[in-house]
């Protein structure tokens, strides 16, 4: 395919950036000034804002040029199709990254009324909910919470695998929840 005001096709362009053992820079320049244009209107498009199409631009044309260089394009000829494609992937993970970037409203960001809407836990409750665990499961949590200790240091003592200890700590964490939900580990 001519282009109007040039006598090289964008493969055949493509194909000397690629062969050449030196680096052409009037060759990289007139791709770069051929394909700027349309990936800008590919990212005003689909990203929706003029910086964000600006960067699509910048890595987009560096993307290729990196892969002409190193001879990594396998049909210089279709370069078109190569830049659209990469066009299209660069653009869906600069979406997927901004949203992972969702930035809450002000009011939810302050962590205050979270905090001081948990209730104060009732020791005597929490005694009592022990209590009625099962020897084994009562010295695990104690364990792992009053001592630190990780399911490989509690594990050997136990004469139990790490892994039956995070079973075993899982299953007991849920039963004392249970327990203090319901308000029946008073005093024993």
């Amino acid at each position: 395919m001519e282009r109007s005001g040039s006598a090289i096709s964008d493969g055949a362009l493509a194909l000397r950036i690629s062969s050449e053992s030196v680096l052409s820079p009037e060759a990289e320049q007139e791709l770069c000034a051929r394909f700027a244009r349309r990936i800008r209107a590919y990212g005003l498009r689909h990203l929706g804002s003029g910086s964000e199409a600006d960067d699509l631009v910048q890595r987009v044309l560096l993307l290729v040029l990196t892969k002409l260089r190193h001879g990594e394009v396998r049909e210089p000829e279709h370069i078109a199709s190569f830049v659209l494609g990469s066009a299209r992937l660069i653009a869906k993970e600069m979406l997927r990254r901004r949203a992972r970037e969702v930035v809450l409203p002000e009011e939810e960001q302050s962590l205050e009324p979270a905090v001081s809407a948990v209730e104060p836990l009732d020791r005597e409750r929490l005694v009592g909910c022990l209590q009625r665990l099962a020897e084994r499961e009562r010295s695990v949590i104690v364990r792992s919470f009053f001592e630190g200790a990780n399911a490989g240091e509690i594990a050997a003592p136990l004469g139990m695998q790490s892994g039956h200890v995070r079973v075993v700590r899982h299953r007991a964490l849920m039963s004392l929840r249970a327990c203090l939900e319901q308000g029946e580990g008073g005093a024993a």
